[in-house]
């Protein structure tokens, strides 16, 4: 009974004739997926931790320096989180461990291994989007850093509210 109904699943429905029929789980099963789709997995929650914080918190803080013209606080911040989203996505080198070394932090963007003693070149991912998005996403994580301390200052104070401290 259950082989027939997962059967009827992959049909083709009639009036898909000979074309493939975009309502068919067969179609959806037979979409060409890139190799390296898993790299999403560590890509998008970093981007989207970066998003929100400098949606919330650089946002807020933004306006409370424009407001009272601090503008050498503003121009500082941005410039420390350009010239560390810079450093983090194309100076940054770590050993992965004994015999590879990655490029770019938090996500790794190129690796070279180490053989008879020499490293070898970096190699970036085979997907062009995936590596531009890995460096899309440390110059944004550089560009983050600085409204972490903001954003704990703010949780501070939202406790001590509740806390009524």
């Amino acid at each position: 009974m259950k082989e027939v109904q997962a059967a009827a699943l992959y049909e083709r429905p009639a009036q898909c004739h000979n074309e493939p029929c975009k309502t068919s789980a067969m179609f959806f099963l037979s979409l060409p997926l890139p190799d390296e789709m898993g790299g999403l997995v560590l890509i998008l929650p970093v981007l989207a931790f970066d998003v929100w914080l400098l949606a919330t918190t650089g946002k807020r803080q933004f306006k409370i320096w424009t407001q009272a013209r601090a503008w050498p606080r503003l121009a500082g911040a941005a410039g420390l989180g350009v010239a560390l989203g810079i450093w983090l996505a194309f100076f940054v080198q770590y050993n992965w461990d004994t015999r590879t070394r990655a490029e770019g932090f938090p996500i790794p963007d190129a690796f070279s291994s180490l053989q008879n003693g020499l490293w070898s070149a970096f190699l970036p991912p085979r997907s062009l989007a995936m590596h531009l998005l890995g460096i899309a996403a440390n110059l944004l994580s550089g560009l983050a850093v600085p409204c972490i301390p903001f954003k704990g200052a703010e949780f501070l104070r939202s406790v001590k509210a509740e806390l009524h401290l």
